[in-house]
C-alpha cells in the first residue's frame, strides 16, 4: 500500500529545518504498536512528532462510537498537541501508534521558551497547524454533508494498493469514517454483492475500480 504521507497535502510534512530545531529539544522514543501516547483528558506535557511509524488520533464520543480525526505519519505533528500547549489545556482524544514507531519527543515548557525566541520555528509550526486544521475541517463537511456509501468507497480508493489491494478491517474502516462497524459491514457487503468488491479476513479487493470512481465522482441527490 501506498504510504499515505505521499498522498498528504504539502503543507502536512513539516520543513526540514524545522525539524531539525525540534531534534535539538527533545528526543527520539521508540513505541511499539498499540502505545497510547496520550489520552483524553490528560494533560500535555510534550510535543510529538513521527519520525518512523504512524499514529492515528481518534475522538471518542458515546459507547461504541469513534472517529479517526487524522493520521500522523513520518515528520508530520500533532496539532491537538500544539492546540493543547498553546491553550493550556486538557487533551481530548486519543493518540495510539498504528505500527511500530518512532516519535520525537518535545517537552512542551522547552517548546513554548523556543517558539518565543524563534520565529521560523514559530511560523513552520503554525503554519502546519493551519494546513491540518483545514484536513480535520474537510472530515468534519463530509460526515455532515456526504452520504456513508460515497465516503466508504472513496476511502477504498485511497487505500488501495496499486493490486487493488486493503488491508484494513470493517472496525478499522468504521472508525476512519465515524461510524458503527455494523454499518460499514452492511455497505460492504452491498458493494460485494453488487460486484464492486470482495472481502477477505482483515482485507477487502477491488473488482471494479473505474466504477467506484465513477460511483464516488456522482453528485450527492
Amino acid at each position: 500500500m501506498e504510504p499515505e504521507s505521499s498522498t498528504r497535502p504539502p503543507g502536512a510534512r513539516l520543513a526540514p529545518q524545522v525539524i531539525a530545531d525540534l531534534a535539538v529539544l527533545g528526543r527520539q522514543v521508540e513505541f511499539p504498536a498499540g502505545a497510547e501516547l496520550f489520552g483524553p483528558g490528560t494533560p500535555c506535557l510534550n510535543f510529538p512528532v513521527v519520525r518512523r511509524g504512524q499514529v492515528a488520533v481518534v475522538h471518542h464520543g458515546a459507547p461504541g462510537q469513534e472517529i479517526q480525526l487524522y493520521r500522523l505519519s513520518v515528520d508530520e505533528p500533532c496539532i491537538l498537541s500544539l492546540a493543547a500547549m498553546l491553550g493550556n489545556s486538557p487533551y481530548g482524544a486519543t493518540a495510539t501508534t498504528m505500527v511500530k514507531s518512532s516519535i520525537l519527543i518535545v517537552p512542551v515548557n522547552v517548546l513554548r521558551r523556543e517558539l518565543s525566541r524563534n520565529e521560523p520555528l514559530q511560523m513552520g509550526l503554525y503554519y502546519n497547524f493551519a494546513n491540518r486544521l483545514n484536513e480535520v475541517m474537510a472530515l468534519v463537511s463530509a460526515v455532515t454533508f456526504e452520504p456513508l456509501s460515497k465516503r466508504v468507497l472513496a476511502s477504498l480508493l485511497r487505500h488501495a494498493s496499486d493490486d487493488d489491494d486493503i488491508a484494513m478491517t470493517h472496525q478499522g474502516l468504521a472508525q476512519e469514517l465515524g461510524s458503527a462497524r455494523e454499518v460499514v459491514s452492511r455497505l460492504l457487503s452491498g458493494f460485494a454483492a453488487d460486484g464492486l468488491i470482495s472481502m477477505r479476513r482483515g482485507h477487502i479487493r477491488l473488482l471494479d475500480r473505474m466504477k467506484i470512481f465513477a460511483l464516488v465522482g456522482e453528485r450527492s441527490h
